[in-house]
């Protein structure tokens, strides 16, 4: 029981930062898995039409720039959820 409390008040203390720090990961592990499959044709030499995020048929650049934008918003969110963290 008195870990539980622990937990909770640790919960209710962090979770901004908690809430940042898991949207920043998950925002930064998405945008390098797709800009991996972006990637991947060029360096296997088997270019075909490419299909990022399941449906979603996009250019090259369009998708780069947008998955590059993801991964660096994902990690800005991580510094400032382990900066503001106590």
């Amino acid at each position: 029981m008195k870990t539980l409390k622990q937990i909770k008040r640790f919960l209710k203390k962090y979770t901004f930062q908690i809430a940042g720090l898991l949207l920043g990961l998950s925002l930064f592990w998405i945008g390098l898995w797709q800009i991996d499959l972006i990637c991947a044709p060029y360096i296997w030499q088997d270019k075909k039409i490419i299909e990022v995020l399941p449906f979603w048929y996009m250019y090259n650049t369009e998708a780069y720039v947008m998955f590059f934008s993801w991964v660096m918003i994902g990690l800005f969110l991580i510094i400032v959820a382990l900066w503001y963290w106590d």
